[in-house]
Parts: structure tokens; C-alpha cells; sequence
């Protein structure tokens, strides 16, 4: 595997990561309001 190739893999498995943990964040927050207000310690 060239450098270049590597580059590109791991950009792309990064943007999937982040893709992962936005729509993690948007499900959580959407559990948050269904649940109604609890403490922020959680």
C-alpha cells in the first residue's frame, strides 16, 4: 500500500468515525427529550 493510498484510507475511515459519532450524538439527544429533563450527569 502506497502512501498516497494510505492517505486516503484513513481520511475516509476518519470522516466514517465522524459521521458514526454525529449521528450517535443527534440519536442520544434525541433520547434526552423523549426521556424529558433529567440531572446532566449522565
Amino acid at each position: 500500500m502506497n502512501a498516497k493510498k494510505k492517505k486516503e484510507y484513513s481520511d475516509r475511515e476518519r470522516e466514517k468515525k465522524k459521521a458514526e459519532r454525529k449521528k450517535k450524538k443527534k440519536a442520544s439527544r434525541k433520547k434526552k427529550s423523549n426521556e424529558g429533563v433529567q440531572p446532566t450527569g449522565k
